[in-house]
């Protein structure tokens, strides 16, 4: 198989110039580069397919036997089931006009549970999850999001995911 290289580069939307710049190696997964770059006290928008379990516990440390983010993180999910993994005890959060302006149609908090526990060992953190409905093509499609920013608003997360496309 051909190896294609790939330009990875994370972008600073303070100063709009770039950060990181990488030519990844052969084999080397989107995620697996964006792990190895990830800046304490930043925020990271990435999109489906940078999602993983070890995406989002390279955002943290532990301290004391217990994790404690370093970044903040909004990821483009899959719908939950297969290999995306499920919300547990998850408490809904109210919707404002504001947060259905932008489409939200669902603000969840609780925490990933993986039906393969042994190969995905998960920290034990709080996560947001934030649904949006959006029309592409005449259909109407729903987006998961999921974050570990629990102190903003549902809409401020979707409105921050759909700016990171005019980068």
């Amino acid at each position: 198989m051909l190896w294609r290289p790939r330009l990875d580069v994370q972008l600073s939307v303070e100063s709009w110039l770039p950060e990181v710049i990488v030519v990844t190696a052969a084999g080397q997964s989107e995620s697996a580069s964006a792990i190895s770059h990830i800046q304490s006290g930043k925020l990271y928008l990435y999109d489906q397919g940078l999602s993983g379990i070890a995406l989002i516990k390279a955002h943290y440390h532990v301290q004391s036997e217990h994790p404690v983010a370093d970044s903040q993180f909004v990821v483009r999910y899959r719908s939950a089931g297969g290999n995306s993994p499920h919300l547990q005890d998850a408490e809904r959060r109210p919707l404002d006009e504001l947060d259905r302006a932008v489409g939200v149609i669902s603000d969840r908090v609780g925490r990933f549970v993986s039906t393969k526990p042994t190969r995905h060992a998960l920290l034990d953190v709080p996560l947001r999850e934030v649904l949006v409905q959006y029309e592409s093509d005449g259909e109407i499609k729903t987006l998961r999001l999921v974050t570990n920013l629990l102190d903003v608003s549902a809409g401020t997360i979707a409105r921050l995911d759909r700016h990171r496309w005019q980068i």
